[in-house]
């Protein structure tokens, strides 16, 4: 696909609501900055072996997690939104937060 917006790389601040460890299965809240000011996403991760479903809810409203997949402390999904593909690549790191990457195509 064609890629429309490029690709972005962000280190968003993640907070877990499912306690000291939860791994990447719960409730994150990312807060990241962008040209309108500081954004607050939410995002609810559900794991079963290999596999990763929930929603995503931001100022824009909710999209589905599409294609989840989970390998490890790596993990990726796709969202929809107004026909524009978001590809998410994640990885848990050790102090409890998720490097995330972003990829706009559609």
């Amino acid at each position: 696909m064609k890629r429309l917006f490029g690709i972005f790389a962000v280190l968003l601040v993640f907070t877990a609501f499912t306690g000291i460890n939860p791994g990447i299965d719960g409730t994150w809240i990312a807060q990241m900055d962008s040209p309108n000011g500081q954004v607050e996403i939410t995002y609810n991760f559900n794991v079963e072996g290999d596999t990763l479903t929930g929603n995503v809810v931001g100022g824009m409203g909710e999209v589905e997690i599409l294609n989840g997949e989970v390998e490890g402390n790596k993990f990726s999904f796709d969202t929809k939104f107004n026909g524009t593909t978001i590809s998410h690549q994640c990885e848990l790191k050790e102090d409890d937060k998720i490097a995330m990457e972003f990829t706009f195509e559609g």
